[in-house]
């Protein structure tokens, strides 16, 4: 199945979670995403001496607001909008697959591919679950 956006993430080798696709810039070290960039955002080193790698796709809870109207076609409402620290220290904000749990910040979080319909197409997009914790 196709990715809905293949240039932000792609699935992990356990073909169940999602990696995100950053550039690391060798001057700063600033951590860039999206890695298809023209340059740093930090200290504005070229595109090309960036160095593309993959950043694990969990992190912390860290914001979250429930939206109840629609923020955009084919999304359900309500639906939990939320800033995520990934491990990796990026900032991302996500959609969380958790209406009927009740979240805090400071929970483990998990990206995962969820099947959305665009049309007669469906495509694999980046939801982030609860991490399930084993005691």
């Amino acid at each position: 199945m196709q990715l809905k956006n293949p240039t932000l993430y792609d699935l992990s080798e356990d073909q169940r979670t999602l990696r995100f696709a950053v550039a690391v810039c060798p001057t700063c070290d600033q951590v860039n995403f999206p890695a298809d960039l023209h340059g740093c955002l930090n200290c504005g080193a070229p595109g090309d001496l960036l160095q593309r790698r993959w950043l694990a796709g969990d992190g912390v809870l860290r914001n979250f607001v429930t939206v109840h109207k629609a923020l955009r076609p084919n999304q359900g409402a309500p639906a939990v909008v939320a800033e995520i620290e990934l491990t990796g220290g990026l900032m991302v904000d996500a959609i969380v697959d958790a209406i009927e749990t009740p979240l805090r910040t400071g929970m483990r979080m998990q990206a995962v591919p969820v099947q959305e319909k665009q049309g007669d197409t469906t495509l694999l997009a980046c939801h982030f679950i609860v991490q399930e914790t084993h005691p």
